[in-house]
């Protein structure tokens, strides 16, 4: 009795690996970056990123996976990612400089989720808090409007180069205060001039000559992914066995 017992032990144990990444997709064998699972990306914007990622991969052996998922099934968004990117092998062996952006789309019943989680090669170039800030301003607020490769883009401009060695967390993070104390000092400008016309109107003062016809000024980059596209076809060799060690940053809307 105690050796059948011992039995079914050791086959639970060995089922346990299974059970938790149950609800992480199969490695792909398509040998695609992409791979969106909740289809919330259009094929030509998806055409696009793909093709400059793979480029990204060729030119520099970091590998940056973009997953997109209906429901993550019960998991933290952190652990599903660093999963995912384990079980696929996100990034080269050597070096584990593998990335993985995942995104759960917010629903009628769920809250959307976003996570970047980094290898161990790349944990110090993406620190955490770096990651989580990365989501939570760049890629959150175009989500919120549904615009999902907005918010791709976005952050991809920050982790390319950081990850090339051309920008660094410092530069960004002095980026970040200059286009808040910019938003600030266009809010306050334009509020004095709200005030000032109000003030104008309730005592009397003519606004005929003086008719302000500017939109609304708008600050931030765009959605759209032309500067990174490489053109042409690809030689990309799929994921190369990167392991993750649940590092990287992560928000919800």
């Amino acid at each position: 009795m105690r050796y059948k017992l011992h039995i079914a032990i050791l086959v639970l144990l060995a089922m346990l690996p299974e059970a938790l990444l149950a609800g992480i997709p199969a490695k792909p064998t398509d040998h695609k970056i992409i791979h969106d699972y909740a289809g919330i990306i259009n094929d030509n914007d998806e055409a696009v990123m793909e093709d400059s990622l793979e480029r990204f991969s060729r030119e520099t052996s970091n590998q940056i996976a973009v997953v997109t998922v209906p429901t993550l099934d019960g998991m933290d968004k952190a652990e599903y990612a660093a999963e995912l990117g384990q079980s696929w092998g996100v990034g080269g062996k050597k070096y584990d400089n593998g990335i993985v952006i995942l995104i759960k789309p917010k629903t009628s019943s769920e809250k959307g989720e976003a996570f970047i989680s980094t290898g161990y090669g790349l944990e110090g170039a993406l620190p955490d808090a770096l990651c989580t800030k990365i989501v939570m301003n760049e890629m959150i607020p175009r989500f919120k409007n549904d615009d999902y490769t907005g918010g791709l883009w976005n952050a991809l401009r920050v982790i390319m180069p950081i990850c090339r060695g051309e920008y660094s967390e410092e530069e960004y993070l002095e980026d970040e205060e200059g286009d808040e104390l910019l938003g600030a000092i266009v809010a306050a400008l334009i509020l004095g001039f709200i005030m000032y016309r109000s003030f104008k109107n309730t005592t009397g003062g003519s606004s005929g000559s003086r008719t302000y016809t500017g939109g609304p000024i708008i600050f931030g980059s765009g959605s759209g992914g032309s500067s990174w596209s490489s053109g042409g076809g690809s030689s990309w060799g799929g994921f190369g066995g990167g392991s993750f060690g649940g590092g990287g940053g992560g928000g919800s809307w």
